[in-house]
């Protein structure tokens, strides 16, 4: 054994002592063990990105990164064949060499030199699939990456488009771009509308992009847009605001020799068949951009036009500053001017369509004059304030017809003749807005089609958090949650939170009126079942059909939350086939529970067979409330196995809320084991059985709060107490709390005496 480990020892002195590269061995300063082997630039290359550099008929550029070892790159193209020969006609073109210091920004952690290589392939055949690698000419090659030159002619084609970014790139954006490209894999190029990054100058963040779109970046061609977190002052790079220090040299993008170099490769245009593209900048110099735009849309003969930028102009949470002024003053009337018909938007971090009206003359119904969209790919997401929408339509008669919050999106685009065909989906594949634009080439005018597909408008109310609370905030709610249970004598668990008055309270089971009746009532728990909607929505509604409980009719998990909260609750029939009468209460949320409760009572919610495969998302509506030390979750003993998967799956698993039903000696051992709970139901068949309360004393023994449905009079209350029972589950609220003071009045006279 000691030989074998001395000799792989030697093979590594051996390879690092006379390797003909220094990036055999990692050296002393470059070595960072808690750097991933993607963030590290090495022999070979990456982060390669295809751009539009020229006409799109017959040219492309592509970028790409390697170490700084590497002082010369070539790139290779020829036209794909289906057959593997193809590349022995592949032509050969040095690539431009650009090192790039990465400690010039203190915070990366990586901080030796790294090199970009750039070529610009030219003469290239309109309407053909090529393909291309990029490499150091000998080993070090890329894989061969395919994409066609536009055709010359007015052909359909697509090409899709997202939002910000920005935050928790490899977790989050990854599986937005990467359902993008499995949904539209023969888009033409890919609009990214700013705010890429989170902090403009951090390598990790560009790593985290570039892996997770990995090679769609070098295949669709893209069009990155700058948005204000690609921009940030560094002292070493002089005076002012600059732009992410990896970005002209990591995308070969076109220079605007009529524009200052501060704007140079942010600001730019492309054909694409009979469409024309505008990349602007919307972090500044707006004026002079306004004299560009000008210029560019007065060229005549594109059937279509679309601008694209980072901050939307009619901010959906009103967020303003000078230069939306100036950018609705001088760019919005220059849409009008020159009829563009798709303005392409990020920065406000939520979903928004909207539509400008034609202002003079306003023509047949479903005209338009400009479609702005506003939208988000990473899971930073902000409200949409509809009072801010409210006033862009009075003011300007902005025209909002498909919102959503809290959702992560790609967009589809689809142009085929007097066709234009806008597709907004989820991070999921679903589709949520649709819209077609038919235009009449030769008057300009525009008609607008709608087809909204039949969702639920997704709100911060009915979708989950994306973020779920650090480890050390959940492990302190869970010990707040046994120091809470532990400091409690005896707990009353009100069965759908106590309906005995219900009726006379104006306050139906499962209500939040009769959630504040339980609260003021002093009952510590408060039992109540979780349903889901057809959108994803938590309702808190008892049978998996609510004839019994709402004016309503069918499955809860067959309607939109959209369809529940029109209905009102009914008051509880105990008769057979009778419905109670009307209430003014509607069926409320999950996550309304949680807020009007705020650690007021506790939550015991039991968990239903069908909603069971969406306890991580009712656990994170939990955290997000900051309800982890006062919700107990129900779940039965044949799930065992899914809750142990679930705890496997997250370090920050409260696996002390589970309330497991027990009926054994061997299943309270497991349970106690496996997931240490504070809580645990011990459950016996329709009489109390002596069995029963032995199993009682069993698991109160290994140190857990008992919980058990009451027995049927004060006499088995008593013989349940003696046991260890800690918690009573009952229909009877209002006289177990009765019976519990009368009781605890008699104990305090026996010791008076």
């Amino acid at each position: 054994m000691e030989t074998s480990v001395t000799r792989i020892a030697l093979v590594f002195v051996f390879v690092c002592l006379f390797s003909p590269t220094v990036d055999a061995c990692h050296s002393h300063d470059d070595h960072h063990d808690h750097a991933h082997h993607w963030e590290r630039a090495s022999l070979d290359p990456d982060r390669i990105f295809l751009s539009f550099h020229g006409d799109a008929t017959s040219s492309r550029a592509v970028s790409w990164r390697t170490s700084g070892t590497v002082k010369k790159a070539f790139a290779e193209i020829c036209v794909a064949t289906s057959s593997a020969s193809f590349s022995q006609f592949a032509v050969r073109h040095e690539a431009t060499t650009e090192p790039l210091d990465l400690s010039l920004f203190p915070s990366n952690p990586i901080k030796k030199p790294v090199n970009y290589h750039t070529v610009l392939f030219k003469d290239l055949l309109p309407d053909t699939l090529y393909a291309y690698r990029v490499g150091d000419g000998k080993k070090r090659w890329s894989e061969w990456i395919q994409f066609r030159t536009a055709s010359k002619s007015a052909k359909p084609f697509s090409f899709t488009y997202f939002g910000d970014s920005q935050n928790d790139l490899l977790k989050y954006f990854s599986r937005t771009i990467r359902m993008a490209y499995k949904t539209a894999p023969n888009a033409s190029f890919a609009i990214h509308a700013g705010d890429l990054v989170n902090r403009a100058h951090n390598d990790t963040e560009w790593a985290e992009w570039f892996k997770a779109g990995q090679f769609i970046h070098a295949q669709w061609t893209g069009v990155p847009v700058t948005g204000n977190h690609e921009y940030k002052n560094i002292a070493s790079l002089g005076a002012g605001t600059n732009v992410a220090m990896q970005w002209r040299p990591q995308f070969n993008l076109p220079i605007e020799s009529t524009l200052p170099e501060s704007l140079h490769e942010t600001v730019y245009s492309f054909d694409y068949q009979g469409v024309q593209f505008i990349v602007l900048n919307s972090n500044k110099e707006i004026e002079l951009q306004s004299k560009y735009l000008e210029q560019e849309l007065s060229k005549p003969n594109y059937r279509w036009r679309v601008v694209t930028y980072h901050h939307s102009i009619f901010s959906p949470s009103g967020r303003t500053s000078e230069n939306y002024k100036l950018m609705l003053s001088q760019w919005v009337p220059l849409f009008e001017k020159h009829n563009v018909d798709l303005v392409l938007q990020g920065h406000d971090h939520a979903y928004v369509r909207s539509q400008m009206p034609v202002r003079k003359n306003q023509g047949k119904d479903g005209a338009i004059q400009t479609m702005y969209v506003t939208s988000v790919s990473g899971p930073k997401q902000y409200p949409v304030k509809g009072d801010h929408l409210e006033a862009y339509r009075k003011q300007y008669g902005l025209q909002s017809t498909r919102k959503a919050e809290h959702t992560q999106f790609f967009h589809v685009i689809k142009v085929d003749g007097n066709r234009l065909t806008y597709q907004a989906f989820t991070a999921t594949g679903e589709i949520y807005d649709e819209a077609m634009l038919t235009k009449d080439f030769a008057s300009g005018s525009k008609q607008l089609a709608e087809k909204i597909p039949d969702l639920a408008e997704r709100t911060f109310a009915n979708t989950i958090p994306y973020h779920f609370p650090k480890e050390k905030k959940v492990e302190a709610q869970q010990e707040a949650a046994k120091k809470y249970l532990a400091s409690k004598q005896i707990l009353i668990a009100a069965h759908r939170g106590g309906y005995e008055n219900a009726l006379k309270n104006k306050a139906p089971e499962n209500s939040l009126a009769n959630l504040e009746i339980a609260i003021a009532k002093g009952y510590q728990v408060y039992e109540s079942d979780v349903r889901r909607t057809k959108d994803g929505v938590f309702v808190i509604v008892h049978d998996p059909v609510i004839e019994k409980e709402t004016t309503g009719q069918g499955a809860v998990e067959d309607q939109t939350w959209e369809e529940l909260k029109s209905l009102r609750k009914r008051y509880r029939r105990f008769g057979r086939d009778k419905l109670g009468p009307e209430s003014q209460s509607r069926i409320a949320t999950f996550e309304e529970f949680l807020i009007a409760a705020k650690r007021r009572i506790l939550f015991k919610i039991d968990l239903k067979s069908d909603t069971k495969q969406h306890f991580e998302e009712l656990l994170a509506l939990t955290a997000k409330h900051e309800m982890l030390s006062h919700v107990i979750f129900r779940v039965a003993y044949k799930d065992v196995g899914l809750f142990k998967v679930y705890a496997a799956n997250s370090k920050s698993f409260p696996a002390n809320l589970l309330m497991f039903k027990t009926d054994s000696k061997e299943k309270i051992d497991r349970v106690v084991a496996e997931f240490s709970p504070a809580t645990i139901e011990v459950t016996y068949p329709k009489e109390l059985t002596p069995g029963a309360l032995e199993l009682v004393k069993y698991a109160a023994a290994k140190g857990v709060l008992v919980e058990q449905h009451a027995g049927a009079d004060e006499a088995e209350w008593k013989q349940q107490l003696n046991a260890g029972v800690k918690m009573f589950h009952t229909t009877k609220p209002a006289a177990m709390k009765k019976f519990l003071l009368e009781l605890k009045k008699s104990k305090e006279a026996e010791k008076a005496k």
